[in-house]
């Protein structure tokens, strides 16, 4: 019998040399101390990058980031997620403790009191309840693993809420400065068709006092009409954004809007605080969810290595028998068991073996992947700074182009009324001037476009809405 308990013992530890895997720690990446393109200079007034559309100081666009973040429905299935996720991880995490059951039952029975063997009893009734309990031993940390990997995919999902939201605020950002833009672009192209009418009333007069020809007359016209058909295009962009403005808010694409209702200037434009590369790998949810991946790969290593090594149980059984009521609660009707079991597989053909390796690579996959969500996640931020600084050039280069056209115009004006130009020459310094105009309005609402997409960039927006907080026990 101590051979045989010796030999089983003996099994059972064959395979308790633990496979070496490196205890998981989050990755400290080499990366450069500072973004090659060029950063605005530091403003004496910065805003918080966590909520930095209050930045741009426009009520209405605060209310709707409020009302989105409340009823977007992107970010309300992302959060079903998330709570199925925990409840997942709180079944994992629920193997550790005893499962206990209870169990009772009764029966009544008449056996034949003619044979000889085994004797009869004649009628009888048994009674019986029992609580039944069983627990695993985390002996080689398999359980204590699976708990760490569903923490880490838990902590994933919460990472593509907090993306969602940070793309939500943006797109809400983006399309109110499409919809405000739209509707300076509508008001100067208005203007423009006003300008382009008084001249070809101007030029009507003159040809009838024979000062002008039906030629200028003609070409007045056509820039008249050519100028009103640039206005519906306009109206169909405010239209898109009101639209777009509504669903992402939690609406219908026709519902009214108050914030939109008052026709509104652009917003100023903040300045967000200058940044590092090391900032983006504690902002962005797309990093941090990387993060998680790796840290949820190597932890199915852990479990998978321990899939290598015995399993142990002991289970325990508390119950009572007896043919009556009364006699059920009595000491001698009592019965219990108490016993440990161990398993160990000799062999399955490479099968758990195989499941490691699979562990193994699918890790080295996810560090990889880590490293690249950093390197797209910093040419995002270089982009965008590269488009700011460039943009800014251009801004003002239009603006020095603005007061010149503005001033040929004058003078052009005043020519034609002394007849020294001809309607034509007016004209196309008006169309200089239309141009000039509404390429400076495009200007200023793409630095603003690109603010917003800096803020994104840079994973701001939902620190306030989705903070960290220290995951379940």
């Amino acid at each position: 019998m101590r051979a045989r308990s010796a030999t089983l013992l003996t099994l059972l530890l064959a395979g308790c040399a633990t496979p070496h895997v490196t205890p998981y720690a989050s990755p400290t990446p080499v990366l450069p101390s500072s973004f090659t393109a060029p950063q605005p200079v530091a403003a004496a007034e910065t805003v918080e990058l966590r909520h930095w559309w209050s930045g741009f100081r426009d009520p209405a666009l605060d209310r709707l980031v409020s009302r989105a973040i409340e009823g977007n429905l992107d970010l309300r299935i992302a959060s079903q997620r998330l709570l199925a996720a925990r409840a997942e991880r709180d079944a994992v995490a629920a193997v550790r403790y005893p499962v206990i059951g209870v169990s009772g039952g009764g029966s009544l029975s008449r056996s034949s009191t003619q044979l000889d063997y085994p004797p009869g009893i004649g009628r009888s009734v048994t009674l019986s309840a029992g609580l039944d309990a069983s627990w695993e031993p985390d002996l080689f940390g398999r359980l204590r693993q699976s708990i760490d990997a569903a923490d880490a995919e838990a902590a994933v999902v919460e990472e593509d809420r907090r993306a969602i939201l940070v793309s939500l605020i943006a797109e809400i950002a983006l399309d109110y400065i499409d919809l405000r833009s739209a509707q300076e672009r509508g008001n100067i192209a208005a203007r423009d068709v006003a300008r382009l009418k008084t001249t070809l009333d101007a030029t009507e007069r003159l040809h009838r006092a024979g000062l002008a020809s039906g030629a200028s007359v003609a070409e007045a016209r056509a820039q008249w009409r050519l100028g009103q058909a640039r206005l519906p295009a306009f109206a169909e962009q405010i239209a898109r954004d009101r639209h777009a403005i509504a669903t992402l808010t939690g609406g219908f694409p026709g519902d009214a809007i108050a914030e939109l209702d008052t026709v509104a200037p652009l917003p100023a434009s903040p300045e967000l605080p200058s940044s590092v590369p090391s900032q983006l790998l504690r902002d962005r949810p797309d990093i941090r969810a990387a993060e998680r991946h790796l840290a949820a790969a190597t932890a199915h290593i852990h479990v998978a290595a321990a899939d290598l090594l015995p399993r142990f149980r002991i289970p325990l059984t508390l119950a009572t028998a007896a043919s009556g009521f009364t006699s059920l609660v009595s000491p001698g009707a009592i019965v219990w068991s108490l016993a440990a079991s161990g398993a160990q597989t000799l062999s399955d053909k490479g099968q758990r073996a195989a499941r490691l390796r699979a562990a193994q690579a699918l890790t080295e996959a996810q560090r990889l992947d880590y490293e690249r969500s950093i390197r797209a996640a910093m040419r995002d931020v270089e982009d965008v700074l590269t488009a700011r600084h460039e943009e800014a050039l251009r801004h003002e280069a239009l603006t020095a182009a603005l007061v010149a056209s503005r001033a040929a115009i004058a003078r052009a004006t005043r020519e034609r009324r002394a007849g020294t130009i001809g309607t034509l020459d007016l004209l196309t310094t008006q169309r200089s001037l239309y141009a000039i105009e509404d390429a400076l309005a495009v200007s200023r609402a793409d630095r603003l476009r690109r603010t917003v997409t800096l803020a994104k960039s840079l994973g701001g927006g939902w620190q306030d809405s989705y903070p960290d907080v220290s995951p379940a026990g």
